[in-house]
């Protein structure tokens, strides 16, 4: 599946647009039935791709594909869960044509695109981890976990949009 984001209008998903303002049926004919819902939250593939409604229509967008997942999201020709988290910044920076803003709980909102996206890991959290995996003797166990939070750590993890 290709994604691609456009910056306060919404996606699009393999040659077709769910756009903010749509109704969930919009997405729903595109992605298929949600896995689980309620009333304004929709969730697909997985949890990658999750819509919020407001008043009924199409208002947030969030996309975080796991890496083994066949999904491909692009900013412009940027295909932004693969490339470095530092190759994103500056292509994004430069997009905005603004600094990022960062709150006190680690959310970067790139303003003028409505787009925002989180730092939940540091290496400091990735150091704990191998230490205290290390001496519980568990290492070999949470290898695969670790691995999963280095390359968090490197890549974008999610993007939300909004407009």
């Amino acid at each position: 599946m290709k994604i691609e984001i456009l910056c306060q209008k919404g996606i699009k998903v393999d040659n077709e647009f769910i756009m903010f303002g749509d109704t969930i049926d919009v997405a729903n004919n595109i992605l298929g039935k949600p896995e689980t819902f309620n009333n304004t939250d929709f969730f697909y593939e997985d949890s990658s791709i999750a819509i919020y409604l407001e008043n009924g229509v199409i208002d947030e967008i969030e996309l975080s594909p796991e890496p083994n997942q066949n999904i491909e999201v692009y900013i412009d020709d940027l295909e932004i869960f693969k490339c470095e988290r530092e190759t994103f910044y500056d292509f994004l920076i430069k997009k905005n044509n603004a600094p990022f803003e960062r709150d006190s709980v680690g959310t970067i909102t790139a303003a003028n695109l409505c787009l925002a996206f989180g730092e939940d890991i540091t290496q400091e959290d990735i150091d704990e981890m191998i230490a205290d995996a290390k001496a519980d003797g568990i290492y070999e166990e949470m290898k695969e976990t670790i691995d999963t939070d280095i390359y968090r750590l490197h890549h974008l993890d999610s993007i939300c949009l909004s407009h």
